[in-house]
């Protein structure tokens, strides 16, 4: 999918009466979000600038969370899963789609490049699964691993670290 698009195209699943909020702190992803709702003749997809750890709505708004690989680049990971709790209505189903890895070398960790592609800063299952229970969350599935790197420039580095899709999903405690 590309990017800019994910949010006008969850148009669909929202309903007739659903909303869309879309979130970056980029002039640039902002931008490209509006015109992909345009481009649909979405009018129910509000673009909003702001960070994954400090969401700009109100608590209880949402039926479903998507980060799309945010999480990776955020160090703060707990924080981000607050704001997603904040956020999600009660007895929501949310889904937080992010990459995930198997392995990573911490000395690693700090290369810029893995960072911003968003290697570095995959979690492992375990980590996961930590940070949600920490949150709050309960009931944690992942499933829908796929292969999110295939013909990128770094298809080969996220094959040597194991770092593919997954889609996670969790209720409210």
């Amino acid at each position: 999918m590309r990017r800019g698009f994910d949010s006008p195209l969850l148009r669909g699943r929202s309903g007739p009466g659903g909303r869309v909020f879309a979130v970056d702190m980029t002039a640039e992803m902002r931008a490209k979000t509006e015109a992909g709702a345009e481009a649909l003749g979405l009018t129910n997809v509000t673009v909003l600038e702001g960070f994954a750890e400090d969401l700009p709505v109100a608590p209880g708004v949402a039926d479903v969370v998507i980060s799309n690989g945010v999480i990776n680049l955020c160090p703060d990971k707990q924080a981000i899963f607050r704001e997603m709790y904040r956020v999600l209505r009660p007895g929501a189903d949310p889904r937080a789609t992010s990459r995930s890895t198997g392995r990573f070398p911490r000395r690693r960790k700090t290369t810029s490049e893995l960072w911003s592609a968003g290697i570095a800063g995959a979690l492992l299952e375990a980590e996961w699964r930590q940070v949600l229970a920490l949150t709050g969350f309960v009931d944690v599935v992942m499933s829908n691993e796929i292969d999110v790197f295939s013909g990128s420039k770094h298809e080969s580095d996220a094959a040597e670290f194991d770092t593919r899709g997954v889609t996670v999903f969790a209720l409210e405690g």
